[in-house]
């Protein structure tokens, strides 16, 4: 399943799919975390199946803080989101799934608009 977000036209507008946290994120916010290269290595290795922190630390050139610091900031724009895994010895893990699946700008006479796709739960 494939939500859409149509954001305004202008670094202002907004990001709105019926989710709420692509709801509160503003265009200019999500082209910032985008253009974070440690945000997209971490967007890159999550493609595929969910990933551990320390997983997605071992893939990344990043320091464990700033994993986690950026799974933050990704999650709260609705573009990763996390579920808790529990082993049978009661161990438990958070893992972490991109639901990003596209992003396009288009320009136009009136503006420019953004459009991101995210992958359903």
């Amino acid at each position: 399943m494939t939500a859409s977000a149509e954001a305004g036209s202008g670094p202002s507008g907004s990001a709105d799919s019926g989710n709420a946290a692509l709801t509160e994120t503003t265009t200019a916010d999500l082209l910032d975390l985008l253009d974070d290269a440690h945000a997209r290595e971490i967007l890159v290795a999550l493609v595929g199946e969910p990933k551990s922190a320390r997983d997605i630390v071992s893939a990344c050139s990043c320091s464990r803080p700033t994993v986690y610091r950026r799974l933050e900031r990704l999650n709260d724009a609705g573009l990763v989101d996390s579920s808790m895994q529990y082993d049978e010895d009661g161990h438990h893990r958070k893992l972490f799934r991109r639901r990003l699946d596209s992003v396009a700008v288009e320009l136009s006479d009136g503006g420019w608009s953004v459009r991101v796709d995210t992958v359903g739960r």
